[in-house]
């Protein structure tokens, strides 16, 4: 409430001791790409995989407790 708009644009800018500095795990973090296993689900990979674990289920006639187990399993691999 107090505060003016001209503050709200100010941008925080390291120290000059250390502007040039990053840290080692972050460089190596910047510069390596991500493993290709480490690659993050879409929600349509996620969609899939349940209707197959649930068409598996189906399949095998399961129902119950021994669904539900097995249809956690199924989504987790």
């Amino acid at each position: 409430m107090y505060a003016s708009p001209a503050m709200a644009e100010q941008v925080w800018a390291p120290p000059a001791e250390i502007a040039g500095k990053v840290p080692q795990a972050q460089a190596q973090a910047e510069t390596a790409p991500a493993p290709a296993a480490q690659k993050p689900a879409t929600a349509e990979d996620a969609k899939t995989k349940r209707k197959d674990c649930r068409a598996q289920a189906d399949a095998k006639g399961l129902h119950g407790k021994a669904r539900k187990a097995f249809r956690a399993e199924c989504e987790k691999a």
